[in-house]
């Protein structure tokens, strides 16, 4: 029943095509095949229906692709849940992150903290886009939102080559007031064995970190590269 519900989407009540829009949402092949009627509501005068269409959107990647300049178009709104259920919608597909990067990259500079940090969940989506933008999502690793930093930090982590680019950018992040950033960096470095041995020093530090959590993800970041571990086999011992 799909089609009737799609033609709930013009109902004079904003409770009834929000409504609806919740009732196509809990079907991605709803939502594909109804994509065209769903992003007609991003223009509707409410927020809250806007933000409906959007996560009616996001359960289908197919749809958020197909829709994707539409969906960007949302990211500067004027109401921050809408700005955040446009990036979530483009997190779910990672052709249009890569196709809409650019647009994306330019929210890691807005005011509101959680934006940044949805964008940069949002571009890790796509290696391709971290690779591409990975110089501005470093700038993001000096946030001085903590969990600005580790968003990035997260967002490098999918491209083992963004890693290896940007490594040195990333070792200095072992050195966060905050224990979980330092986990998070270890966690990148991880991905990339040459980031492992070319920073395996300073990997090793952590070592005597006064955090176990932090002592853990240092052993576990040596484990990628069997040439750090044989570098540093006697500090691991200890």
């Amino acid at each position: 029943h799909s089609a009737a519900i799609a033609q709930r989407l013009d109902d004079s009540d904003a409770n009834v095509r929000t409504a609806a829009l919740m009732a196509l949402k809990a079907s991605p092949e709803a939502a594909a095949e109804h994509g065209a009627a769903i992003v007609q509501r991003l223009g509707d005068s409410l927020a809250l229906v806007r933000r409906a269409a959007l996560r009616a959107l996001k359960v289908s990647p197919e749809a958020v692709a197909e829709h994707g300049t539409a969906i960007v178009q949302q990211i500067d709104h004027s109401d921050a849940d809408v700005r955040r259920a446009a990036l979530e919608a483009l997190e779910a597909s990672p052709e249009a992150v890569a196709q809409h990067g650019a647009a994306i990259v330019q929210r890691l500079d807005h005011s509101d903290a959680n934006v940044r940090r949805v964008a940069l969940r949002a571009l890790k989506a796509s290696p391709e886009a971290v690779v591409k933008h990975g110089a501005a999502i470093v700038q993001r690793l000096e946030d001085s939102h903590a969990d600005v930093r580790v968003a990035a930090l997260l967002a490098l982590e999918a491209s083992p080559e963004a890693v290896a680019d940007h490594g040195a950018a990333i070792v200095q992040r072992l050195e966060d007031s905050h224990a979980f950033v330092r986990m998070a960096a270890l966690e990148a470095l991880k991905a990339s064995p040459e980031a492992v041995v070319e920073h395996g020093a300073a990997i090793v530090q952590q070592l005597e970190h006064s955090d176990a959590d932090v002592r853990w993800a240092a052993l576990e970041a040596l484990k990628a590269s069997p040439e750090a571990v044989v570098k540093h086999g006697a500090a691991i011992v200890q």
